[in-house]
């Protein structure tokens, strides 16, 4: 689930339109009949120009008609403030695909390019902007005439969107209120990278994934659960006997035995199991997959996003779709299949769904989702899909791991539910909500969590991640040396069982 409000993806609140039915002034009904109400006024009809709000989200939309098609302007708002935050020129078609309207419901759902399966964000109209959006009161941003920087405004913003939207601060027993006079403790001369360092330290008590603070080419983000780049990088600095804070050159040197670590593990299953002749890769090679001696299929998904060398979901989502009939057409005889998510960081809940209807032998429930409403939240949406024309219906044995995160984990979450399938490894990093994306008035973007995802019982993952039915090790370095991976062994055992 990147950071991008094309990846949030939940309902807001929804206004409905509701007119009284009164008696025809003048007129006295008869007294054995209850009165006969007038028609009720028709709303007007939906049309995409005009103003549109997801306040769960703290969006809103001004759309206005231009010569060349239509205005897109998307303000960020709190209740303290807002700032436009983006602006585009669309053209009719560009604009009918982005924001769907639904008549029927009164409201519009926003959706990316190759968003089909994946719920978008709904948002309800307005009959003007939230005051505090005006061109009276909002805050000029820096890339707006009229810009003044004000670094504890910055910071204020950040305090406040967190307050207002973030889904559950008892998850890290963080008493935000507390906090807020450490967001007001800025030298008025200081600068984007004063506002990056100082938000880092105020949101890293949150130990969320899906918290981040962005500035250029630097971001910080503390996730919690060690995450196997993690350990791989304490390793290696004990071996050297190395201690923070690291030079250039130790970090280079770290960097590169963790990419070598990583890429050993995601080798070993092919390298210690794969059949003569049927290992195959696709998708910018982040789909992996072989046979096994024993005619068991193994499909690895590193990430799911970057499939394509176009960074947009439509790209992605014809990528994986290609990737993925190639790899079944190979794997659909097996007599059972592991699916490798132990290395997958996140990416599209749209591609981990477009995975999902490979593998579904019947329609069902996957989860539910609803997002932070003030003190309550969004309507609870059921996500449900219904299999590919041609999907795989043998048994699943997916591995997982502390480093599946994010869309790695509703991919996790859905398979929970398959019939015939288990979950091996180590429960998933705990970070399913999307991320809500949001700016401050200079150049520091940041993102947090606002959203509730629920198995078909009703279990919330959040933070503990989704837990496996049998536990198995990550590989060590012995374990690579001896060429042992303790999921496979685990997962083929139970695809024997079966």
């Amino acid at each position: 689930m990147y950071p991008t409000l094309l990846l949030a993806s939940v309902a807001a609140a929804l206004l409905s339109a509701c007119g009284g039915g009164l008696p025809t002034p003048g007129s006295t009904p008869a007294p054995s009949q209850a009165p006969t109400p007038a028609p009720s006024p028709s709303p007007a009809p939906l049309t995409a120009a005009g103003v549109w709000l997801a306040p769960a989200y703290g969006y809103a939309l001004q759309i206005s008609p231009t010569a060349q098609g239509y205005r897109w302007a998307r303000f960020d708002y709190t209740s303290q403030g807002c700032l436009l935050s983006e602006t585009q020129q669309l053209a009719a078609s560009e604009l009918a695909q982005r924001l769907q309207i639904d008549p029927a419901q009164r409201l519009a759902q926003y959706r990316e390019a190759g968003q089909v399966y994946s719920t978008g964000i709904e948002f309800a109209p307005a009959s003007a902007l939230p005051t505090q959006c005006s061109e009276a009161q909002r805050r000029r941003s820096v890339d707006e005439a009229g810009y003044r920087a004000d670094p504890n405004a910055d910071l204020q913003l950040i305090w406040h969107t967190f307050a207002e939207h973030y889904h559950d601060f008892h998850l890290s027993q963080t008493d935000w209120r507390a906090l807020r006079p450490a967001a007001n403790a800025l030298a008025a001369s200081a600068g984007d990278a004063e506002v990056f360092a100082a938000a880092c330290t105020l949101t890293s008590v949150l130990q969320d994934g899906h918290v981040s603070i962005f500035h250029g080419e630097d971001s910080c983000t503390t996730t919690r659960k060690p995450m196997l780049s993690d350990l791989l990088a304490e390793e290696y600095a004990s071996q050297q006997q190395w201690t923070p804070p690291f030079s250039s050159s130790q970090q280079a040197a770290l960097q590169d035995y963790v990419s070598q670590g990583i890429q050993q593990r995601k080798a070993l299953p092919a390298l210690r199991y794969a059949h003569a002749g049927t290992a195959g890769a696709a998708a910018n090679q982040q789909l992996q997959w072989f046979i096994t001696a024993q005619g068991y299929g193994y499909l690895a998904i590193h990430q799911l996003s970057g499939f394509s060398a176009q960074d947009t979901l439509a790209s992605d989502v014809e990528a994986l779709e290609a990737g993925l009939a190639q790899a079944l057409q190979q794997l659909g005889q097996t007599k059972g299949l592991i699916i490798d998510l132990r290395y997958n960081p996140g990416g599209y809940d749209e591609t981990a769904l477009r995975v999902m209807r490979r593998l579904l032998p019947a329609a069902q429930t996957l989860f539910s989702k609803q997002a932070r409403l003030g003190e309550a939240r969004t309507a609870l949406r059921p996500v449900r899909l219904s299999p590919a024309e041609s999907s795989y219906r043998q048994p699943i044995a997916a591995l997982i791991s502390n480093s599946t995160f994010s869309a790695g984990e509703i991919l996790a979450l859905s398979l929970r539910s398959r019939p015939r399938t288990v979950l091996i490894g180590e429960a998933s990093g705990g970070a399913l909500s999307d991320t809500l994306v949001k700016r401050t008035s200079g150049k520091v973007n940041f993102s947090l969590s606002n959203e509730f995802y629920y198995s078909p019982q009703g279990e919330w993952f959040e933070a503990r991640g989704v837990p496996v039915s049998i536990p198995a090790a990550l590989p060590s370095s012995a374990d690579l040396a001896q060429q042992h991976d303790p999921g496979m062994v685990a997962a083929l055992a139970w695809l024997r069982q079966q």
